[in-house]
């Protein structure tokens, strides 16, 4: 699989009839010279007919464009078809920044979106599952759900991890996933909370009872971890006591924090890592000695920028 990075991209899936064009093949990961994209591009254009490149199956790297911009202007030599179907996934093309914009003139044959200029927002190149390494986009990336519509999406990206993830592709060789996990139990312990990768906007299979006894007072715990593949917002959002019971919320994670009024508010928790995992109590104590306590609080974790979510559910009650 052949990546082509950083700053501004494109997911191609295109196909030509090659017997009604001249057809020149990608060779290399060279920025320029004989076998490069930049001279069959070159190459094409010089071409009085229509053609179509292709790139070799076995091509893999990073191609980085340092000698300036590529830019498909086939007004006068007729259609030029990019065609990546031979590399399964696509790929993407940086460093694109010329002055047109979006950096094709004429009747360049294309699906979804190809050639955006800017920051892609990339993170390093590394391990992120896959046998290659590969360069996750940042959350707020120009990237994330920005392949378009295609009639033949790809349905893994280049770890071999399903895509699209909600409804969309993201351009370039990775799909990143955005998924917060919330959780519940007695103890601080995020180990101990129910239910680890367990996903339910409203709470399903995901509830703690939480007794009053002694002095009508108790406490719980629920934690949020973010499941999803990059550092992203997250926030959360509970409901308020009724007139049976008081409540107070503390963060635990990084110094304990009463966020009982932000909750209610909707509490953003800031940017948390993959992986990343911030801990609450929650004490709850009976208003009244001569009305029995009961409430079910729900605490809901979201994603930024998304519509994903997880719930939790503290039954709180009273005997006498």
């Amino acid at each position: 699989m052949m990546k082509l990075f950083p700053a501004a991209c494109a997911l191609f899936a295109f196909a030509l009839d090659a017997g009604l064009a001249t057809e020149f093949t990608v060779m290399n990961t060279d920025d320029d010279g004989p076998g490069s994209l930049r001279r069959a591009i070159a190459d094409a254009q010089a071409d009085s007919g229509d053609d179509v490149i292709v790139f070799s199956p076995d091509l893999d790297g990073v191609i980085v464009l340092t000698s300036g911009a590529l830019q498909i202007d086939n007004a006068v030599t007729g259609k030029i078809t990019v065609d990546a179907s031979a590399l399964g996934e696509g790929m993407v093309v940086a460093l694109n920044d010329a002055d047109s914009a979006p950096n094709i003139d004429d009747n360049f044959a294309s699906e979804g979106n190809h050639f955006t200029a800017g920051n892609p927002m990339l993170g390093p190149g590394q391990e992120n599952g896959g046998e290659t390494l590969t360069f996750l986009p940042v959350f707020g990336s120009p990237l994330i759900d920005g392949g378009g519509e295609l009639t033949n999406p790809p349905t893994t990206d280049q770890r071999g991890f399903d895509r699209p993830f909600n409804g969309v592709p993201d351009l370039g060789a990775v799909e990143v996933s955005f998924q917060p996990d919330a959780r519940i139990g007695r103890r601080a312990n995020p180990a101990t909370h129910k239910i680890d990768d367990y996903y339910s906007a409203f709470a399903v299979g995901q509830l703690q009872r939480v007794k009053l006894k002694d002095r009508r007072k108790s406490k719980f715990h629920f934690s949020v971890e973010n499941d999803g593949d990059i550092a992203a917002p997250l926030l959360v959002r509970g409901n308020r006591a009724n007139k049976t019971l008081r409540l107070k919320v503390f963060r635990l994670t990084g110094g304990r924090v009463n966020v009982t009024g932000a909750i209610r508010r909707g509490y953003a928790l800031g940017e948390v890592a993959s992986g990343g995992t911030v801990v609450f109590r929650g004490h709850v104590k009976a208003r009244s000695k001569k009305k029995r306590a009961r409430q079910r609080l729900t605490f809901r974790a979201a994603s930024g920028g998304t519509v994903l979510s997880d719930a939790v559910r503290a039954k709180v009650f009273q005997k006498r």
